[in-house]
């Protein structure tokens, strides 16, 4: 419901032009029928003849100019909204950044992901404005066609930023981990909003300084994440295998390394990340090769596991695949998966495997903002 009377207001402002115009020809038409006829008509006749629903009769010049161009005033604007709402299929993007053009109090979103669809979800229950902004169509295309606002640029031109009033929006939430467009995003932000609050997901924690002195809320996902389950692993012990690298593996071996528990990390050969930087930081601790393959989940010594985690990039067909190998070679190790998906979720937790998801903790943390 929220989301619906967002749109309908912003369509009646695409509008309000003709309405307006139709407005004070029938307020100016009572007037003037007021004025000719009230010592001789009832108010009713009066009202039905400013809606052309009545005839005095007679040569009345004035009469019959209101009722001609009062009728074209009112077919133009019919066909003004018939064009707005035809332009709105027609050419959706188009459609789409003339609305954000007219946007305020609003938040922006730069950049599509879970976390980003969370808040996006949260947003429409509780009806408020928001503009999306994304480069890649592919990622938002639905959105775009179920009628949400989204701006299809590149959030880096001077020019996007502009079309989705970040001039007039009251929050700026980048959550796409973009390093290079965070620092160049916030100071443009700034330059055209200096009230807006921002908030940046921010990984390496090592970047903050970069950008902390344009009063940015720098946030890590990752961080918040570990912070939540980290009780998960502390309370264990015995050999751990970690499958995928990532922020959120490195935190954990960081942790592992801190209370001297026994890990290994098992990467796939198809993954493209540095193989030599990470063999620099893991050393005899790393495993090349599928984390689905039975060979590899017996050279990483899965009958000694205690606990198993998947931090991998959700592929259900992949995570099952583990799995299913896991339990087949032992039924020992606890698993833990990285989801991000509640369906997902869902299907694991019948397996048996205990499941979290960045995008929610993120989410959780960040909500209290929207609701200010």
């Amino acid at each position: 419901m929220g989301k619906t009377l967002v749109k309908l207001g912003l369509f009646l402002r695409q509008i309000k032009t003709p309405l307006i115009l139709i407005l004070i020809w029938f307020g100016g038409g009572f007037v003037f029928h007021w004025l000719v006829y009230s010592s001789t008509e009832s108010l009713t006749d009066i009202v039905l003849a400013t809606f052309f629903m009545k005839d005095f009769g007679g040569d009345n010049t004035l009469e019959i100019f209101y009722q001609v161009f009062g009728t074209i005033i009112i077919s133009q604007g019919i066909f003004a909204v018939i064009i707005e709402r035809s332009a709105d299929r027609i050419n959706p993007k188009l459609t789409a950044e003339k609305l954000a053009k007219k946007m305020n109090d609003h938040v922006v979103i730069i950049g599509w992901s879970h976390l980003a669809e969370r808040i996006v979800e949260f947003l429409d229950t509780q009806g408020r404005k928001y503009v999306m902004i994304e480069e890649n169509e592919a990622l938002v295309g639905d959105m775009l066609e179920s009628g949400d606002i989204v701006v299809i640029r590149n959030p880096l031109l001077p020019e996007t930023l502009e079309i989705a009033s970040v001039e007039d929006c009251k929050e700026v939430f980048m959550v796409n981990n973009d390093v290079q467009q965070a620092i160049v995003l916030v100071k443009r932000i700034r330059e055209l909003n200096s009230e807006c609050k921002i908030y940046v997901r921010l990984f390496d924690e090592r970047l903050r300084n970069l950008i902390k002195g344009f009063e940015v809320n720098l946030f890590s996902s990752t961080k918040w994440t570990f912070d939540k389950i980290k009780g998960w692993f502390s309370r264990k012990a015995g050999r751990i295998i970690i499958v995928g690298w990532n922020n959120f593996s490195r935190r954990l071996v960081d942790f592992f390394e801190l209370i001297k528990r026994e890990y290994v990390v098992i990467l796939s050969e198809s993954d493209t990340l540095d193989i030599n930087e990470i063999e620099d930081i893991l050393g005899t601790n790393l495993i090349i090769g599928s984390p689905s393959s039975k060979k590899i989940l017996t050279q990483a010594k899965v009958l000694e596991c205690e606990q198993l985690i998947i931090t991998l990039k959700e592929d259900v067909n992949e995570l099952l695949e583990i799995i299913q190998n896991v339990k087949e070679l032992s039924h020992r190790p606890e698993i833990i998966s990285r989801v991000y998906e509640d369906e997902v979720a869902e299907v694991l937790e019948v397996l048996n495997v205990k499941t979290f998801s960045t995008s929610y903790f993120a989410f959780e943390n960040l909500k209290a903002e929207l609701i200010d």
